[in-house]
Formats: structure tokens, sequence, C-alpha cells
């Protein structure tokens, strides 16, 4: 099973060349989000639609373009922040307090390692800090 972080799966409704074709390169029933890329891609756009300095015509998009948002994510399977992944999140921040790794990228690797689940990535910079996580660096298109 491959997670997809939150920027892979961006770039994915982006249509990013490259990433739209690596990812349908997978089979379908292998491919997962989790919600914490949910909670982002969410709040990502609402801070655009609550955002009053945007000229006109812009938070109206935002706003479609959440609802298209929306659609593709109902067609993965979300894993949730189970109980157990927030003990594996905890012990990671108590083992690794000083891990400097952002907060949703360990509640998704968290996720991950309880799904027995290899993330797809741009930032193994970061996923190789948290132990036992499996990660996939796919190379960014804008580097």
């Amino acid at each position: 099973m491959y997670l997809l972080d939150t920027c892979i799966f961006s770039d994915y409704q982006r249509q990013i060349p490259g990433i739209k074709q690596q990812i349908e390169a997978l089979r379908p029933q292998e491919l997962v989000i989790c919600v914490i890329t949910v909670i982002e891609v969410l709040r990502g756009w609402q801070d655009q639609i609550n955002n009053s300095k945007l000229e006109k015509g812009t938070r109206e998009r935002c706003s479609r373009a959440m609802v298209d948002s929306i659609y593709l994510m109902s067609t993965f399977r979300i894993l949730p922040y189970t109980e157990t992944a927030i003990g594996r999140f905890d012990a990671i921040k108590k083992i690794k307090p000083s891990i400097n790794v952002d907060v949703p990228d360990i509640r998704i690797a968290s996720i991950a390692i309880e799904a027995s689940a290899t993330v797809i990535t741009y930032n193994a910079r970061d996923f190789k800090r948290i132990p036992h996580v499996q990660y996939i660096q796919w190379k960014s298109p804008t580097n």
C-alpha cells in the first residue's frame, strides 16, 4: 500500500506532468491518502477563501477548487488517525523531541507505520528522520 504525502496529492490534483503519470502507473487499490492530508488540503483552501485581500472572483475560484479537492479525495481510501497511530506519534515525539520534522509529517508517518504503508513523498529529508517509516522519494517536478 502506498500513502500519498500531501505534496504528492496536491501535485496530482493539479495534474502536474510526470506526477499524474507516476500515480496512474500504480494500481489504484494500492493508493491511499490519510486524514492529515485531507485536513491540510482543506485548510489551505479555507485560508484562501477567508483571505479578503484577494482580487474579485479568486475566492469563488478557490471555493470551486475546494469542491474539486473534496471530490478527488473521496475517490481514495482515506486512512484515519487511529489511537494506535496517535500512540506512535507520541512515542516518536518522546524518543526524538528534537526530531525537527513538521508535526503533520510525523502524523502521516505514524499512520503509514501503523497501516504498513509506504509514504510517497518529495520530502525524504524529513521522513528519513522518523524511525520505522518506509518511504519512496519522488523527484519534485519543480526542482
